[in-house]
């Protein structure tokens, strides 16, 4: 066949029309991967200035959401590729030469959809090793659950990359090759992907539901740290899709419509790990200007030095409580305006600098989560 020829027969009373394709979904997938592109970049730009600019360093969960970014850039740029070859098109109104350019773009975006899904849970799953510290088994089973990400994560690329032998058969027909069968390792893949997805969005729930806390406080950072499970739902529709159609000989179209679903589970991830540093630094202005009427209005009261590190106090037997959900775990102290939420959030917005303003001016220095003592200050 020639190059110029349509790379797929078209159906029955179709006329191809290479000139003036059917290009909706071509156009639709250079809209959302601009869109999500720009969307995402400032969310993790904000991170990262305020980790400079408040905390003067970049923790691990840092680096690792910015080692994402750089993954999910180029997952949405080969997304864009695909539309240059033909992707969002149907596959009789593409030519054999566009059609090798379009599958070299799929095997590597492949690879790529790989690491920035794992890059993207890893960071997230930091977080949470860092906030629920005090809790030494569920860190431990954190650490587990992560380590068992990568194997499989691992495995999956080192799959992808050797699909086919010889590796190029995968893209040229006129190589003969063997190959796995791509669509049970795009079922598995999918699978997998809403799995983890669906145990970042359930491993904070049972630990601070149990917590002696408003329960307004335990949805707001229920939200915060299970924030990047909603990106299941976007798993759970590239799984629908990729079974009910992954068998689809169209491949330029069917693909690229799998591939739009994979930049909003990625985007979405990537926002909510971003979301807790963001929400700091919207906490540190914005606390500021309503700090400043609020000192107005309200008598300036002694400052409680809280040591969480030992779960002791000044003045223990006015502000902390017994959580008795957690009587055999370390002692996490609130006040009587309910704090543990307050050092949870704490917890995930900075290790170190950042305060959290609420009821009063609440500032904390140190590393939180560490074996350090912290102080937290509270105007009473």
């Amino acid at each position: 066949m020639s190059d110029s020829d349509g790379a797929l027969p078209p159906p029955v009373g179709v006329t191809p029309d290479f000139q003036h394709p059917d290009n909706a979904l071509n156009v639709l997938n250079l809209i959302v991967q601009i869109l999500v592109m720009s969307v995402v970049s400032p969310f993790v730009a904000l991170r990262v200035y305020t980790r400079l600019t408040f905390q003067r360093m970049m923790s691990k969960e840092d680096w690792v959401c910015v080692v994402a970014w750089v993954f999910f850039m180029m997952y949405s740029i080969s997304a864009i590729l695909m539309g240059h070859f033909g992707g969002g098109i149907h596959q009789w109104e593409v030519t054999n030469g566009d059609m090798n350019g379009f599958l070299k773009v799929v095997y590597g975006g492949s690879i790529i959809y790989g690491l920035t899904a794992y890059s993207i849970k890893f960071s997230l799953l930091l977080v949470f090793t860092r906030v629920f510290s005090p809790l030494k088994k569920t860190t431990y089973s954190i650490y587990a659950f992560m380590f068992a990400m990568l194997i499989y994560y691992f495995t999956i690329v080192v799959i992808k990359a050797r699909i086919c032998t010889p590796i190029p058969s995968f893209w040229d027909r006129n190589i003969t090759g063997t190959c796995f069968d791509e669509h049970a390792l795009f079922i598995a893949d999918t699978v997998m992907s809403g799995v983890t997805d669906l145990a970042v969005l359930l491993i904070p729930v049972p630990l601070i539901w149990n917590l002696h806390m408003p329960l307004k406080k335990k949805i707001r950072v229920l939200g915060m740290l299970g924030a990047g499970g909603v990106a299941v739902a976007a798993s759970l529709a590239r799984l629908i899709m990729v079974v009910t159609e992954g068998n689809d000989p169209d491949l330029t179209y069917s693909i690229v419509r799998f591939n739009l679903l994979g930049s909003v589970e990625t985007s979405i991830g990537l926002i909510c790990a971003s979301l807790p540093a963001c929400n700091a630094f919207f906490a540190r202005y914005g606390s500021s200007f309503f700090s400043s009427k609020a000192s107005k209005s309200q008598p300036s009261n002694p400052a409680i030095d809280i040591e969480l590190g030992s779960g002791r106090s000044k003045n223990s037997s006015n502000i902390l409580k017994d959580d008795r959900k957690f009587r055999s775990q370390p002692t996490w102290p609130i006040d009587d305006a309910g704090s543990d939420s307050d050092i949870l959030v704490s917890n995930i917005q900075d290790p170190g600098e950042v305060g959290i303003r609420d009821n009063g001016t609440r500032s904390m220095k140190g590393n939180v989560g560490s074996s350090e003592v912290r102080e937290i200050g509270i105007a009473r």
